[in-house]
């Protein structure tokens, strides 16, 4: 396990900080620290220290496929991924990772006033829950923020990790910072001076709670240890290793050795935070939540089962790039709803004209489309419930005084006035439907027709991104001749239709 650690590392409770923490061979003998009556006692060792050991073979080929899958799908919407977006990223990082320190203390409604609004004292609530002055919290998030940025930059530049620069990491982090707190060898609580950007002098071993020792790196190993472990990461870069397995083994090993007298804890979400960023990924945010089970994870791998703590990382990355992508649909929305309320503001009758034309159409071969579905299903002995319809979309959420529908091709709003209709439902399966004087999220400001052909295996209106496989789309712009645009549709439609009974015979006989 890797249990708390001396002011504002991991897990930090000064109370449970082991007397060890100022012990140093040939400093001085037990007559100046021990009570005469009371024994010398050898406390218990929980976890002895070693050299680390390197990335385990099976995990040297090991891909998340989830976090492969989220991480093209962020960049593919890269260029949608605006500043406010990364702030937030940013600020959320820069905040959790002091708050499970136990560095400040900020509650999830403060929190969030900082990430929206940026990160300023006036913010903060002063009280002794807090721990500091609000000014304080708000330069040692700043320096976080500073450190994260600084990251970003060290990517760009393509600069190789080095002991030095990670004694810079240690030492910009640590800025507002002037000591450690400890224990003496008598139990006191005292401070003891923090070296900035250098390596431990004295052992940081901490004390579980049921009063065994963990046992961290001796100082006078730490320089070796160190330089190890930033060439074997060197020589892994070149590996193909994936950058989960890379950053948890770097983050643990690093843990192990415990190199700077306090501030580790902060130093190596940093650190694995390059990694990942060098991989295109967002930085390691380890929330508050997530405390207990980021201690179990590092437990496990401290018995050797370092894949727990993999596991862990691709979750918390999971979780920052599915939020990163639900702002960015927030921020699209905001986008669409602008330019649907300045349309919706004048009367469109040759357009909804147009629209309905092309609905009754639609509406038409979808019918048919429905009969094949159906006879499809009697050869195959299959019950099934295949639909045409029509309808104002009641279920459908509101945002704005907006109705919105989110699904694998986009983003369209309706005006409350403005209908929709012509789609097929097959067994929870729908494809094919029209949506009426809606705004495309490629055709923004613009108004039109958006017929779409999307499959769904769940609920059928309300899915983004991976809730369904788009067969096809096709938008009718305002001034297109509506004889035209029925030619378009009678293209558009029969290799939909061919799409959709193959994909439907696929989904059935399987």
């Amino acid at each position: 396990m890797v249990p708390p650690i001396c002011g504002g590392d991991f897990g930090c409770d000064p109370n449970v900080i082991t007397s060890l923490s100022l012990e140093v061979k040939g400093e001085s003998g037990p007559d100046e620290h021990t009570p005469k009556d009371m024994p010398e006692l050898t406390p218990r060792v929980h976890h002895h220290w070693h050299h680390f050991e390197p990335i385990p073979d099976d995990l040297r080929t090991y891909h998340s496929p989830v976090l492969t899958q989220l991480r093209d799908l962020l960049e593919r919407r890269k260029e949608e991924l605006t500043q406010a977006v990364r702030d937030r990223i940013h600020r959320l990082f820069a905040i959790e990772t002091g708050v499970i320190e136990g560095i400040y203390n900020l509650s999830k409604g403060v929190t969030e006033s900082l990430i929206e609004s940026g990160i300023k004292a006036s913010l903060i609530p002063s009280g002794e829950n807090l721990k500091k002055t609000p000014e304080l919290v708000a330069e040692i998030i700043n320096d976080h923020i500073e450190a994260l940025d600084g990251l970003f930059s060290f990517v760009k530049s393509a600069r190789e990790l080095s002991t030095s620069y990670i004694k810079e990491l240690h030492q910009l982090t640590t800025r507002h910072q002037q000591t450690a707190t400890a224990h003496d060898l008598d139990g006191n609580l005292i401070e003891i001076p923090l070296l900035r950007g250098d390596w431990k002098k004295r052992p940081n071993n901490p004390t579980r709670p049921d009063g065994a020792v963990h046992e961290y790196c001796p100082p006078e190993h730490v320089a070796s240890e160190m330089d190890r472990l930033v060439d074997l990461y060197r020589t892994y870069q070149d590996q193909g290793i994936s950058p989960e397995v890379l950053a948890a083994w770097f983050h643990h090993r690093f843990t192990q050795i415990h190199p700077f007298q306090d501030g580790n804890g902060r130093v190596v979400r940093f650190l694995a935070s390059l990694v990942l960023i060098k991989h295109n990924l967002p930085p390691l945010v380890v929330r508050r939540e997530q405390r207990a089970q980021y201690i179990d994870a590092l437990e496990a791998a401290d018995k050797g089962d370092i894949g727990a703590f993999v596991a862990f990382v691709v979750e918390c990355e999971e979780l920052t790039i599915r939020e990163a992508l639900s702002d960015i649909r927030d921020a699209r929305l905001t986008t669409v709803l602008e330019g649907a309320k300045r349309l919706a503001s004048g009367a469109r009758p040759d357009l909804w004209h147009k629209a309905r034309a092309l609905r009754d159409q639609c509406t038409r071969r979808l019918m048919a489309l429905c009969e094949k579905i159906r006879e499809e299903a009697r050869d195959r002995g299959a019950p099934v419930d295949a639909a045409t319809g029509e309808g104002e979309g009641d279920a459908v959420p509101y945002r704005d005084g907006m109705r919105i529908l989110a699904d694998a091709a986009g983003v369209m709003v309706l005006p409350p006035s403005w209908d929709f209709g012509a789609y097929v439902w097959a067994r929870s399966l729908v494809t094919v439907y029209l949506i009426i004087g809606a705004l495309g999220a490629r055709e923004k400001g613009r108004a039109g027709v958006w017929l779409g052909a999307v499959f769904h295996s769940g609920d059928p209106w309300f899915q983004y991104q991976e809730g369904g496989s788009l067969l096809g789309s096709l938008f009718i712009r305002e001034n297109e001749e509506t004889a035209a645009a029925m030619a378009r549709l009678e293209r558009w439609l029969p290799q939909i239709e061919a799409d959709f009974l193959s994909e439907w015979a696929r989904i059935q006989s399987g």
